[in-house]
């Protein structure tokens, strides 16, 4: 059997544990934890993203020269986009903070940044952002035992970075949406991405396709693509097949093709993205298309993360050994902004303007004072608008 190169070399440190490893760990430069799902009530199909991320500030400045550990230990962000699958549009949110409106607990699964929150365990979660115009709660059971990648768990996405990753690909949900003064009743199906170590992303990288496919037969896919600015030592892709018991299995190098069959630009800001995948898997007699259901989605984290990119959900058709097989999932293409690329996403990251800092924490505390949330714009997605900005 092939031996999967994004695994660490061995070493005498500690792979993944859970449910340790779900829990915030304090000394790592940086981490995060991502959600999506397809949810629906009685006549409605929407779709949702929910990241946490977390950075220690020890090497991040404020205008080039003052060290942003003076105000804070670590840097917490979060993001929120929600889509509705029937009129089209998409509703997109952030937050970022450096003081106390990020928490989260060591001996215990819990992360809250102001009012959004997330915590349980390796069996059942509670997600809930909001309140707003626009708030989310659900509660998630897991249906699969965690997918660990590369040797279980210990991940390489550069060579000299080191970094832990796992998956939760099936996971039924239920709870409640309100929008816009209407609460509604959905259910459906997430995935749970956990990632933790060192990485943020190397200069040398482009940026990254990322593909979570769920199969309608209890399977899942996921596939990493990676785009470098140079030649690496690293294959380009990472893909794995996730069986009905959660096992991530492996696939071996050359037994994945990506293949970008179309493409869309958003006339808003002139980004070119991929819209249309033919995904070839020889050595499982797997072929398949994957297709936006909604195709203009670029996603703009400017006043957090402070990239475009674009993320959203997809359908999914095939075969396999000639037999017909469907599904849905999530995309995210990131680093086809022409101005905001990875390299300008670290550079922001280590000098942090200093009045974008004080508006960012005024706006947080004023916010958290009166008992405001700041309202999401609706955006969509006929007409590309910019989302709104963080507070």
């Amino acid at each position: 059997m092939q031996q999967d190169p994004h695994a660490m070399a061995p070493s005498p440190k500690v792979s993944v544990q859970l449910p340790r490893d779900l829990c915030y760990k304090e000394h790592v430069p940086s981490e995060w934890w991502y959600y999506n799902g397809h949810l629906s009530d009685s006549d409605r199909r929407l779709t949702f993203h929910v990241a946490f991320f977390r950075q220690r500030t020890d090497s991040v400045r404020v205008g080039r020269w003052l060290p942003l550990r003076l105000f804070g230990t670590h840097y917490w962000c979060a993001h929120f986009s929600l889509m509705d699958l029937q009129t089209g549009e998409s509703w997109f949110t952030h937050r970022r903070s450096l003081w106390w409106h990020g928490r989260a607990e060591r001996d215990r699964f819990k992360v809250r940044l102001g009012r959004w929150s997330i915590e349980g365990d390796c069996a059942s979660q509670r997600l809930r952002i909001g309140p707003t115009n626009m708030h989310l709660d659900l509660h998630l059971s897991i249906r699969k035992s965690a997918s660990l990648h590369g040797d279980q768990g210990r991940f390489h996405k550069h060579p000299e970075q080191e970094c832990f990753y796992f998956s939760f690909s099936k996971i039924d949900a239920h709870g409640f949406l309100k929008l816009n003064d209407k609460e509604l009743p959905v259910q459906g199906t997430c995935w749970m991405d956990r990632e933790y170590g060192s990485v943020t992303m190397a200069q040398t990288l482009r940026g990254w396709d990322w593909f979570c496919l769920q199969l309608d037969d209890g399977r899942e896919l996921l596939i990493y693509v990676l785009r470098s600015r140079q030649p690496s030592n690293l294959p380009p892709y990472y893909a794995s097949l996730i069986d009905q018991g959660g096992k991530a299995q492996f696939i071996p190098i050359g037994g994945c093709n990506v293949i970008v069959e179309s493409q869309w630009t958003n006339p808003a800001t002139r980004n070119t993205y991929p819209s249309k995948w033919r995904i070839e898997l020889p050595s499982l007699a797997m072929v398949l298309q994957v297709q936006p259901l909604l195709q203009e989605h670029e996603i703009d984290t400017r006043g957090s993360t402070n990239v475009l990119f674009w993320e959203g959900p997809v359908a999914v058709s095939g075969t396999e050994e000639g037999q017909c097989i469907q599904g849905r999932g999530f995309v995210e293409l990131v680093g086809y902004d022409s101005e905001h690329r990875i390299g300008t996403f670290d550079f922001a990251c280590q000098n942090m303007p200093l009045l974008g800092l004080a508006q960012n924490q005024l706006a947080n505390l004023c916010t958290v004072c009166r008992g405001i949330q700041a309202v999401p714009r609706r955006v969509s997605t006929r007409s590309a608008k910019h989302p709104e900005g963080g507070t």
